[in-house]
């Protein structure tokens, strides 16, 4: 019999680099901001023996636009940080299909190219749910090919203003086994 510290054990690690639609849904964001961005999405999961994972990823996000009144330069940037535990449904087929929860690390800032205005810094976390599924191609062992669909939950406030950087993700990979 295997004990519970043999069971966790790290079975393998992956690296996992893809594609994401990523999307801001808040309507005063939109005003000013393309919300609608391809970003590269880099991760590092950690596998154990119960068909558990644990996962760290990052990704970022800029864009730039003008204020209404002085017409000065803003940047908006994101840094996103997660935190993922997945679970997979292993079979005996190319198919291996998961599901997930974990948490969202936003660092949101508004950098302006004067002094008329102030920059504005926060961070905020939220939930976020996935689903996905890996397909192995058996002349590779250690590369998977994935498709994951992201939901996050991500509301906060700033000097009075609530906003709701939430949404759905679409992303597109290559998982590397090391």
């Amino acid at each position: 019999f295997n004990t519970l510290k043999d069971d966790l054990k790290l079975k393998y690690i992956g690296f996992n680099i893809s594609m994401n639609n990523f999307s801001i849904k808040d309507e005063k964001v939109k005003e000013f901001y393309d919300t609608d961005k391809m970003l590269i999405y880099l991760e590092l999961e950690f596998y154990s023996v119960y068909n558990f994972s644990i996962s760290y990823g990052m990704k970022s996000y800029e864009d730039v636009s003008n204020s209404t009144y002085y017409k000065d330069d803003i940047k908006l940037k994101i840094n996103i940080r997660d935190l993922i535990l997945r679970y997979y449904f292993y079979n005996k087929t190319f198919v291996t299909p998961f599901i997930g929860i974990g948490m969202d690390f936003y660092k949101i800032s508004e950098i302006v190219d004067s002094s008329k205005l102030e920059n504005t810094e926060e961070n905020v976390n939220g939930l976020k749910l996935c689903i996905g599924s890996y397909v192995q191609y058996k002349k590779f062992d250690n590369i998977v090919f994935y498709i994951q669909i992201m939901y996050n939950s991500i509301k906060f406030d700033i000097k009075d203003e609530s906003f709701n950087f939430g949404g759905v993700e679409y992303l597109l990979g290559l998982k590397f086994r090391i």
